[in-house]
């Protein structure tokens, strides 16, 4: 029977196996922020086109923007955006900030301030307001998700996600901003309609 010999560790072993670890979890967490960057890079895309064809008064583009997933309902939301564009007498819409999305498997939320700018009585009416985006990868592309794909998530795994995204962008200057604007807008608004 052959015996060996114990192997002794040494420093010089501790330390290659330390930095091999560490090269590793590296090359996987470059990797992760790699993909996470690209996500988000295509996040922005897609949503700037978005806003771009609601601003062009391209209803028909937004059909290819929307998931593919439940495409019976598609031509029904792009509908509705139109008739609630033309009732507001809409004359545009811009995405002034995009916020880095928080991406979970294939879905992802990203924050928006967007300015829009309605004629009322002649005159141009200006407002901003903060959206939170619903976004679904599928068939490696992001797409604007509709509720039926957030059902998927379930109840719970999506009020999970926005609170986490929330927690993320809380405390924010600009979206305290226009949130405090919206709600001066709205008391006013109330403070109108009773005197009226």
């Amino acid at each position: 029977m052959m015996r060996t010999k114990p192997r002794h560790l040494t420093a010089k072993k501790i330390i290659t196996a330390i930095i091999g670890i560490v090269i590793v979890f590296s090359a996987i967490f470059g990797l992760n922020r790699y993909n996470l960057e690209q996500d988000n890079a295509d996040i922005r895309g897609l949503i700037l086109t978005y806003y771009q064809a609601l601003n062009n008064q391209e209803y028909s583009l937004l059909e290819d923007l929307y998931a593919p997933t439940y495409s019976e309902s598609t031509q029904v939301y792009i509908d509705n955006i139109q008739l609630k564009m033309e009732a507001v007498n809409f004359d545009s819409i811009k995405a002034e900030r995009i916020y880095p999305a928080l991406v979970h498997n294939d879905f992802g939320i990203a924050g928006v301030i967007s300015k829009t700018t309605n004629i009322v009585d002649g005159k141009e009416a200006s407002f901003k307001e903060f959206n939170v985006i619903l976004v679904r990868h599928v068939n490696g592309r992001w797409y604007i998700a509709k509720p039926e794909d957030a059902q998927e998530l379930g109840q719970d795994k999506l009020k999970e996600f926005f609170s986490k995204y929330k927690d993320t962008v809380k405390y924010d200057a600009q979206i305290k901003e226009v949130m405090e604007t919206q709600q001066k807008n709205f008391q006013n608004h109330r403070m109108n309609q009773s005197e009226n």
